[in-house]
């Protein structure tokens, strides 16, 4: 897949495969330049990703000496902007041209005690768990183990036997990639190359608070939300998707610990299906948690990973290229925690945001940051779509709801 979105292309930046992560950060940004170029060439021998760049071939990966100082820029705000405006705007300018697709944007001036670090990579470089592997490096305490980075699933610390059923599902949850879904590919709304970024926190005790309530994970309250959000936008603008159950693609870290800080994309996307239909909550969340189950067995994740190794590399980027056209579409839908806080210096990253890729092909995607006391959902939507710029709020609001309601009485 690495060189899959190396060679993909864009009719518009927005379409680029840029992911990014956007640090809040409170402190003095007086010389944030300076002292952010020093933390950059102390932490590169830490972090040989940095200096990766990708060439086919069976040695895909080359090691260059980078300089970070020509992928450091300065962004001076006014009152009253937001570091995400920036990023928008960021994200419509290129990542470096050559060495390693990567760069680090300083945001301040919009208030005098706070400013925003935004990293963004090729998505052929950095998947979501090395994204968050090269922050916590950066930002983390100096003392934390492998085991103990965000980028490892736990249920990856430890070897588990791959049974037969377990391949079985892993062949199966593959297969379904090639599958038409018939939701998306509209004559008259055809899909674009144009997006809309729209990003929005809730309270993680919100989740948490409902995942308790519901006898359920934090997942399962965002994907149910997600669910009803998709389902009350399609019954006013979309005819194709109105009633009807909802396919997703989520990407499985597959990655081991021994591959925390490994160059390349480590994920597969497996589709499962939400309900679309309008269903009591309890129903609902039951729904959702029977479709996520699998997805946090360690033995079918390690068949996943087994599989993935032995197909033909052809094969496979095959497979994942079905993802990306109309007739097989379905959105993207990822979740990770960090775990551990981070610090640029002595000050505190308060909140992180993510910027998720949504290639030409796909109608939206959503990625989730859980981070202290925030989740913050980085919406992407195809701007061809209607009424979809305004999902994000239909998420918070199905979220909001799960969590005022009380799951019935047993008896």
């Amino acid at each position: 897949m690495d060189l899959l979105l190396h060679d993909m292309t864009a009719r518009h930046p927005d379409s680029a495969p840029h992911i990014g992560l956007l640090l809040r950060v409170k402190g003095d940004p007086m010389s944030l330049r300076q002292r952010m170029l020093t933390h950059l060439r102390q932490h590169l021998p830490a972090l040989p990703i940095l200096s990766t760049t990708i060439a086919p071939g069976r040695d895909r990966w080359n090691i260059e000496e980078q300089d970070p100082d020509h992928r450091l820029h300065d962004h001076l705000l006014t009152r009253g902007q937001s570091p995400e405006d920036q990023v928008q705007r960021i994200i419509r300018t290129p990542l470096p041209r050559s060495g390693s697709r990567w760069d680090v944007h300083l945001i301040h001036g919009y208030t005098d005690d706070r400013y925003a670090v935004f990293f963004r990579t090729h998505h052929s470089l950095h998947d979501g768990a090395g994204l968050v592997h090269t922050l916590e490096t950066l930002f983390g305490r100096a003392d934390a183990s492998t085991l103990r980075s965000s980028a490892v699933v736990a249920t990856h610390a430890q070897a588990h036997p791959r049974p037969a059923r377990s391949i079985l599902y892993a062949v199966r949850a593959l297969a379904r990639n090639a599958t038409k879904t018939a939701v998306w590919d509209d004559p008259e709304h055809p899909l674009s190359s144009e997006r809309n970024f729209r990003w929005i926190g809730v309270p993680t005790d919100l989740l948490r608070n409902a995942a308790r309530a519901w006898n359920c994970s934090v997942n399962d309250v965002y994907l149910a939300a997600f669910a009803r959000a998709v389902s009350s936008w399609a019954a006013e603008h979309w005819k194709h998707a109105a009633g009807r159950d909802i396919d997703i693609a989520v990407p499985l870290n597959l990655r081991h610990p021994r591959e925390v800080g490994a160059p390349g994309v480590y994920v597969a996307p497996v589709r499962i299906t939400l309900p679309g239909r309008p269903l009591p909550t309890n129903q609902l969340i039951r729904c959702t948690a029977r479709a996520t189950a699998p997805l946090k067995s360690g033995g079918e994740r390690e068949a996943v990973r087994w599989l993935t190794d032995k197909i033909p590399e052809r094969v496979y980027a095959r497979l994942t290229r079905f993802l990306i056209t109309p007739d097989r579409a379905t959105p993207g839908v990822s979740y990770v925690v960090l775990r551990n806080e981070l610090r640029f210096g002595q000050d505190l990253v308060e909140e992180v945001a993510p910027l998720m890729a949504l290639p030409e092909g796909c109608p939206l995607t959503v990625a989730l940051t859980t981070y202290r006391t925030t989740s913050t959902a980085c919406f992407v939507t195809d701007r061809a779509l209607p009424g979809m710029d305004n999902l994000h709020t239909r998420w918070r609001e199905s979220v909001e709801e799960l969590a005022r309601q009380e799951p019935p009485s047993p008896n």
